[in-house]
This record gives C-alpha cells, sequence and structure tokens, in this order.
C-alpha cells in the first residue's frame, strides 16, 4: 500500500530539493530495501551505521515531508515477553474522545497530559486486567511502562526475574472501582476517593505498594471517622498494619464505646479486632453494653457460617472471647434480669455469679471481675 494512503502530510514541502546522483539514489534504494525487509520479518536491531550512509541519510531528510498518520499503525518492534499475532481483521480499539484525534498529542502539551489520555484506553495498551470477583468482572487495558514505574509490584510482575507473558491477568481479589482509582493515580497523578471505595482502594494501595495512595486513603479515612465506624475501621487497619489509624480509633472507641458496639458494622469486624476490643480497658462502657454486643456479633457470625443463630451456637462462635466480657462487674439487676436469661451462660456459670454477688466466700470465677478503668461514674 502506498505512505500516501496512511499518512497526510501536516508541514509544507522545503522551498528547495536537492537533486541526488545515481549513486544516492542506488544507496537509498538499498537502505529501503533493508529497511523494508527488517519491518517484514519483525526484527530490527541496533547496529552503527557507516558515514557515508550518514550523509546519504542527511541528504535524504531534506526531502521528507512531515507527516501525520491517518490512523495508529501496529508497531514493528516487539514489547519484551510479549508475543505478538497477527489476525485478518483490523484490532477494534474503543474509541476514546481524548485520542479519536490522530493528531491528539499536539493537544497535550506536558507528559502529565499525554499520560492521561493513555487512562483506561486500549490504545497501544500491552496488557488487561480482568478484574473483580466471578460474575462481576471488569477487562481494564493498561500499559506495563506506566505501570511499572509507579509500582515496584507491577515492575517485577512484567519486568522482573519471574515475569511471565501473559496478556490477560486475572484480580479477582479487587474492586474494579477500586483498581481504576489506582490507575487513575499511576496514569494521571490524581487521588479521587469515595466513602464507599476507600477502604477497597487502601487494600489496592497496599497491594501493589503505592505509598502516597495509601497515606490518602489512610488520611480520608482519619477525616472521617465517628463512632459508628470506628470498630469497622479498627479492624481494618489492623490488618492493614496502620498504627496511626489504630490509634484514633481506638481513641474515639474509648471515649464513645456505646455508640461504637451499637453501630451495624461491629458485627462485621474479625475475631482478633473483638477481643481486643473486649479486652480494652480503656472503654467508657457498661458491661451490659458489651455482652449485648458480644450476642449481636455472635448472631451475624452464625448467619456468616450458616449455623441457626441459637443460644448453644452464640456461644460456639464466641469462644474465648466471651471470658473478656467482665460479667461480675454488672449490677445484680443487670445479671439477673439481662445475662442470666438468655441461655449463653451454663447453669455453674450462671450459679456461681449469683454466688460472687452475694456470698462472703466468693466462688473463682472465669470472668474478669475488676471494672474497667476507663468507665466514668454514671
Amino acid at each position: 500500500m502506498a505512505m500516501s494512503n496512511l499518512y497526510s502530510k501536516i508541514a509544507p514541502k522545503p522551498p528547495k530539493r536537492l537533486t541526488p546522483d545515481m549513486n544516492t539514489q542506488n544507496t537509498v534504494s538499498q537502505t529501503n530495501n533493508w529497511i523494508n525487509e527488517t519491518l517484514k520479518n519483525g526484527n530490527l536491531p541496533l547496529v552503527p551505521v557507516p558515514s557515508s550512509q550518514l550523509q546519504t541519510i542527511s541528504q535524504r531528510e531534506s526531502n521528507m515531508q512531515i507527516t501525520q498518520p491517518a490512523s495508529v499503525p501496529n508497531s514493528p518492534l516487539a514489547s519484551p515477553n510479549i508475543v505478538q499475532t497477527t489476525s485478518a481483521s483490523p484490532v477494534n480499539f474503543t474509541p476514546i474522545p481524548n485520542t479519536g484525534d490522530p493528531n491528539w498529542q499536539a493537544s497535550k502539551p506536558t507528559v502529565r497530559e499525554r499520560n492521561a489520555a493513555m487512562f483506561n484506553n486500549e490504545l497501544m495498551a500491552d496488557v488487561k486486567f480482568v478484574v473483580g470477583s466471578s460474575g462481576h468482572t471488569q477487562t481494564i487495558p493498561a500499559h506495563k511502562y506506566v505501570l511499572a514505574t509507579g509500582s515496584s509490584v507491577f515492575y517485577a510482575m512484567f519486568y522482573g526475574g519471574l515475569a511471565e507473558n501473559k496478556e490477560e491477568i486475572e484480580v479477582p481479589d479487587v474492586e474494579p472501582s477500586a483498581f481504576l482509582t489506582l490507575l487513575k493515580y499511576l496514569y494521571c497523578d490524581d487521588i479521587q476517593l469515595e466513602a464507599d471505595t476507600v477502604l477497597a482502594t487502601l487494600y489496592v494501595a497496599k497491594k501493589y505498594i503505592v505509598p502516597h495512595l495509601a497515606r490518602a486513603c489512610v488520611t480520608y479515612l482519619e477525616t472521617s471517622l465517628t463512632a459508628k465506624n470506628a470498630c469497622l475501621l479498627l479492624s481494618q487497619s489492623r490488618l492493614f498494619e496502620e498504627p496511626d489509624l489504630m490509634q484514633r480509633c481506638w481513641e474515639v472507641i474509648d471515649a464513645q464505646a456505646e455508640m461504637a458496639l451499637k453501630s451495624e458494622g461491629f458485627v462485621d469486624i474479625d475475631m482478633s479486632t473483638l477481643e481486643s476490643v473486649f479486652a480494652r480497658e480503656t472503654l467508657n462502657c457498661k458491661e451490659m453494653h458489651l455482652f449485648e454486643a458480644a450476642l449481636n456479633w455472635a448472631n451475624a457470625e452464625c448467619v456468616r457460617r450458616d449455623l441457626e443463630p441459637t443460644a448453644h451456637n452464640k456461644r460456639l462462635v464466641l469462644g474465648n472471647a466471651l471470658y473478656l466480657v467482665r460479667i461480675p462487674t454488672m449490677s445484680l439487676g443487670e445479671f439477673a434480669n439481662k445475662a442470666a436469661q438468655l441461655g449463653i451462660l451454663t447453669l455453674q456459670e450462671t450459679i456461681d455469679i449469683f454466688l460472687h454477688f452475694t456470698a462472703h466466700n466468693k466462688p473463682h470465677l472465669s470472668y474478669p471481675v475488676k471494672a474497667r478503668a476507663g468507665l466514668k461514674p454514671q
């Protein structure tokens, strides 16, 4: 196909052309044949060019007309570790407004703008990610170079010693919206966080070791921290090993423990966080509220395990966490009218705790008998 069909002119012709002699024409003809044959084979080695050819090429450049492709041609140079396949039908890229114009580069004067145009764009993409759990996946195109310059994990994945030649990479443990937030930061240097996805974004930032994005997520969580989400954020901060966020969560939970324990998110925390809350010495909360919170969490855990939420199963899923609730520090009325009648405690435990309240010779109990230091006088 003639070059004029692939390219359109964007610069005027030079005012004067050099007339090449016969030797120059022969040299140019040989050079063109070599280039065409090399491109056809898909292998363009980098070799020194003789000075005689440099002079010829210099003369040839004076005759060149600057052109712009009417459509984006495939590069003859294969990317490292990428297997190129040929297809009878042309590759159809998803139309992107930023790069629909064949001269889109001219309208973006900065590197940041040009990189941003490549965000979530199949143009020149050399890898695709299938992100999300089964049945809820989204295919996201990307460019290895951009990802590798922003994340050591991506660098090892694409250019490290154990790099794999995969055209599609499955990421089932990440939400598509969070993955797109990560890519937007890597391509555009722009961070846009939302309350519904900030925890998922923090997870993906930790997964791919992008500390600045992770720090932005933590800052966002700290500013939006309330008693209603403190327990859930405490669980996540422990998971992500974020001590600053963890400390802020504890401050809120200590001061507003009753509200934190009654929040919807409390029943979704993990067992380790549950135990750390129940063992907390500085909670400003009545023990009856902790006991009720334990039962609410146990009910949700039974549902998660497909168990019937009976008193026996609730006690089963609570395990040793129940022994961190300081039941003997309740008032006698709270224990007799509520805790003792819910069926969670064994008959022997109930008797022993009653004796603890009334007898001079108190039996040994498996529950702490000292009130929490953080409990303020009511």
